[in-house]
């Protein structure tokens, strides 16, 4: 654990000199550089206009409409050059609450600026989406009522990058030559559209992944004591869940609703075991997975449930036997993602996937708490995706 502190340590201080000595220009007439976010050396930034929500969509409220930009983020290694030589690509997913400033505010690009000067890694490009929303996050999945974050990811994201950019940035557009990986909610996406897309991705990685849903019910009495309530909980506060300061406030209410939003939005014509649904949340558009009781309502967690990775493993399993897979795991628990993370390896193991796997505690006085596990673990995730992208055959 120290030589891994010191390791990065040392690369850190390598990327200051070199910054320090010699800041390296924009090397082509970017689109729309810097219109959100921050400028650091080799990044850039581009607003990606992509319709989320379908044009049927029931719900549009707050400021989540179909007009909303979704940006990107990219690295570009030191010796790019317009018209210069391609490079793989690794595509990163941001955590719960994260944008496309998650990777980079944790200083992923003097990273990678450090470890390419040491020759420990090879160059690549490294991408990142704003793929939030008022509740905290999308799990990267598709639905009719709140939008299509799996396929913003895997088809228009890669589009974008790889075609619409080509002239910037020539990516080699190659399944060897592209990765994806992620961080807690992010590795959960990761996993679960690498295991469904096996024909883009030659290697993932998941550090601290969610995804194991059975955990959510130890959380439910969070919640519930987050909104000030008791049990049972009368039937108008049920209805009037408190949404106010989700950011700062009311994490556990952020994390259940940004899963409501994911997997159980309220069928707008009801379906059997929903029209008389004790969980619906009218405003919201959602049903959320327990009763006035604080029990679980099957019905409702039966659709979290199907999108578990177990169930995901249990159907793509397969596909990962010609993916590289390294996953994570911090031992500091957040929101129970460490034993979620655990079930996850279980459930991997139970289906026969191959991965490599490493345990992450932290230092004395400096847990592992997620900011500082991302920014830890950020030399490892580089290093294992360097080995398995292919450049320029």
């Amino acid at each position: 654990m120290k030589r891994s502190k010191i390791l990065f340590t040392v690369l850190f201080l390598v990327g200051l000199i070199l910054i320090g000595c010699s800041e390296r220009e924009n090397p082509a007439d970017f689109p729309d550089i810097n219109e959100r976010g921050f400028k650091n050396d080799g990044v850039f930034t581009y607003p990606r206009a992509y319709s989320a929500i379908s044009d049927h969509a029931g719900w549009q409220f707050f400021n989540f409409t179909v007009d909303k930009n979704f940006f990107t983020k990219l690295y570009a290694p030191p010796s790019f050059t317009p018209q210069g030589r391609p490079f793989p690509i690794l595509y990163l997913l941001h955590d719960f609450e994260g944008d496309e400033n998650y990777y980079f505010s944790r200083m992923v690009q003097w990273i990678a600026d450090s470890l390419i000067y040491e020759g420990e890694i090879k160059e690549f490009y490294i991408a990142s989406i704003n793929a939030s929303t008022p509740y905290g996050g999308t799990w990267y999945t598709d639905n009719e009522f709140f939008g299509w974050f799996e396929t913003m990811v895997v088809d228009q994201w890669v589009a974008f990058i790889e075609s619409t950019l080509e002239d910037q940035l020539r990516v080699i557009s190659e399944r060897e030559s592209r990765a994806i990986g992620g961080f807690g909610m992010g590795g959960y996406g990761a996993l679960k559209l690498a295991a469904k897309y096996p024909e883009l991705y030659s290697s993932v990685s998941a550090s601290t992944p969610a995804g194991s849903f059975q955990q959510i019910e130890d959380l439910i009495p969070m919640m519930i004591e987050e909104q000030g309530l008791s049990i049972p909980i009368d039937p108008d506060d049920y209805q009037d869940m408190d949404t106010t300061n989700l950011f700062t406030e009311k994490p556990y209410t952020m994390l259940f609703f940004s899963l409501a939003q994911a997997f159980s939005p309220h069928p707008e014509d009801g379906e059997p075991g929903y029209a008389d649904s004790t969980t619906f949340l009218s405003f919201y558009g959602i049903d959320l997975p327990f009763d006035y009781n604080g029990n679980i309502y099957q019905p409702v967690f039966d659709k979290w449930l199907a999108h578990d990775l177990s169930a995901v493993f249990d159907t793509y399993g397969g596909n990962f036997d010609s993916i590289a897979v390294h996953l994570e795991v911090s031992d500091t628990n957040q929101f129970l993602f460490h034993q979620q993370a655990e079930d996850i390896r279980n459930s991997m193991d139970q289906n026969g996937i191959n991965y490599s796997f490493d345990t992450y505690s932290g230092y004395t006085g400096y847990p592992a708490f997620n900011q500082r596990f991302v920014y830890d673990r950020l030399v490892e995730i580089l290093k294992f995706h360097s080995e398995n992208l292919v450049e320029e055959m």
